[in-house]
């Protein structure tokens, strides 16, 4: 080793003093919160588990996908128009009269976008044993009404004579090439 070049030893000591400093600084703030040992954070986290558990007593919400209308084979457009319709007919029209007031709505497909979407919102909020309160306060302050709002734009100029009409159907997209 040349003179004045530092000691590689020396600086290795040094870099473990250090480390074992910082070791000691983190061991004692896991101590004051009571998170020594892994045994113990362990039960901690499990405790933690339990009472999230216990207090959505259910299993996570399934996923719900809005639905991509323009990727449906004609089967599939029917099947989804019909479930639609025993929703917002069934449902939403007798509970919120004012969001749906024409019953020629499967006939105009942006209205079928606006409705199919704003019924995976409800799915996933309301299709569960414990309905979420946040989203069902959301559904009803923003999205009922922002739907119900477009709705009236989408239907404002229809005078009735597409309720004999077949339904139209949204465009459907070209499969994307490569």
């Amino acid at each position: 080793m040349a003179t004045g070049a530092p000691d590689p030893v020396a600086a290795l000591a040094a870099q473990v003093r250090d480390l074992r400093g910082i070791v000691v600084e983190v061991k004692a703030r896991m101590d004051r919160a009571g998170m020594s040992g892994s045994a113990r954070l362990h039960e901690q986290v499990a405790a933690l588990a339990r009472t999230v558990a216990a207090l959505t007593d259910e299993a996570p919400a399934p996923r719900v996908t809005a639905p991509n209308w323009t990727t449906m084979d004609e089967a599939e457009r029917a099947e989804q128009l019909a479930a639609l319709a025993a929703w917002a007919d069934g449902f939403l029209r007798l509970n919120y009269a004012h969001a749906l007031t024409r019953p020629c709505w499967a006939s105009h497909a942006a209205a079928v976008w606006e409705l199919s979407t704003l019924h995976a919102e409800w799915q996933r909020v309301y299709d569960r044993k414990h309905p979420d309160l946040a989203g069902a306060l959301t559904w009803h302050n923003r999205w009922l009404p922002g739907v119900a709002t477009r709705l009236e734009k989408i239907l404002a100029d229809c005078r009735g004579s597409c309720s004999l009409a077949r339904a139209q159907a949204p465009a459907r997209l070209r499969p994307r090439a490569g």
